[in-house]
């Protein structure tokens, strides 16, 4: 369900009828952009993950359109 916690993160319930979006490929994509905004310095591969998840999951919910 919408708002279910495992581990200490949010997990959205998927719609009804659709399956659900595989966003790692994106993800991944703006976590490397997230890495070389810091000129490649200090590893923080988790914190980036997160960092770009929310904001991969935050656009893509503003582009879902209800019929």
């Amino acid at each position: 369900m919408a708002g279910d916690s495992i581990a200490g993160q949010q997990r959205e319930a998927p719609l009804l009828g659709s399956k659900p979006l595989d966003l790692t490929p994106q993800i991944a994509a703006r976590v490397y952009e997230l890495y070389q905004e810091r000129v490649h310095g200090d590893s923080r591969q988790d914190q980036d993950w997160h960092e770009a998840e929310r904001e991969i999951r935050k656009n893509q919910s503003g582009n879902v359109k209800v019929a």
